[in-house]
């Protein structure tokens, strides 16, 4: 009876780590960085993104930033962030801002590079991307969706030129909760939240006011009140001495947590 012959271990090991290596260059081939608009997809409009070339242009003549468009036709089963992340390393974007979209799977991310994070956190991302981005996104409007998350990206960094000949967005409804809001609703919405909180941050309706005033004398071993018939109360400073102005911090320094660092963008779904 014949005998199985078996492979060396040492070529099965290197026949397995070629693949692990190879791996991630076959699952993904990005576009090459030819502009400021990369439409790998092919879903934008010429004059739109004419458009935006010229407003990245001239953003990045103004801030020494660089805002690059792109979109791509499938995201191959991974996740819009970790491609983001990827194609922001191999088009060396780190002073600058990707705004990618993926209309097939129908997500969107704003990805900042390691020198913006501290300008574009991801609240501020997130926040961009439910005004100006995901509105125009659901309405099937590409084109604007591009243009406006675009020049709200570049308003945020400081650009101040003009947007020549954007589109510009219809009265839109608004979301709360995953239910739609019919824009009139959603402004009378506003108000009311409005006056709320400015009775509750002023304490209710207007009212009339007093003013009381005491006057104190700092002694080696605390206050005293120095108004006519109060001169008996006195106010001692903690262990005999005046607390330095700070102390209390530097005392409970060591507890706090370590401030979390600013994330790198956000993505959406529309």
């Amino acid at each position: 009876m014949p005998r199985a012959v078996r492979a060396p271990r040492s070529i099965l090991a290197a026949a397995l780590l070629s693949l692990v290596l190879s791996a991630p260059a076959y699952a993904r081939e990005f576009p090459p960085l030819t502009g400021d608009v990369v439409d790998a997809a092919g879903v934008l409009a010429a004059d739109s993104k004419a458009r935006i070339a010229a407003w990245t242009a001239d953003f990045q003549r103004e801030t020494g930033y660089r805002l690059v468009v792109a979109t791509l036709p499938s995201l191959n089963g991974e996740g819009i962030t970790p491609v983001a992340r990827r194609l922001s390393t191999e088009w060396g974007i780190a002073n600058g801002v990707i705004l990618l979209e993926a209309p097939n799977e129908m997500w969107v991310r704003i990805e900042v590079g390691t020198g913006l994070k501290d300008r574009l956190p991801d609240v501020i991302c997130g926040v961009l991307l439910r005004n100006d981005i995901l509105p125009p996104l659901r309405a099937q409007q590409l084109d604007l969706a591009m243009e406006s998350g675009s020049v709200a990206i570049m308003r945020r960094l400081g650009w101040t030129g003009e947007a020549a000949g954007a589109l510009q967005p219809p009265p839109r409804d608004r979301y709360l909760f995953g239910i739609r809001i019919p824009h009139w609703l959603a402004v009378l919405f506003d108000f009311a939240v409005a006056g709320f909180v400015l009775i509750v941050k002023g304490g209710g309706l207007p009212k009339g006011r007093s003013e009381i005033v005491y006057t104190y004398e700092t002694t080696p071993t605390g206050l005293r009140r120095t108004d006519p018939g109060h001169e008996d109360e006195f106010i001692p400073f903690v262990d005999g001495k005046k607390k330095k102005r700070g102390e209390s911090r530097k005392r409970h320094k060591g507890n706090r947590k370590r401030k979390r660092r600013p994330k790198s963008g956000a993505s959406g779904h529309w």
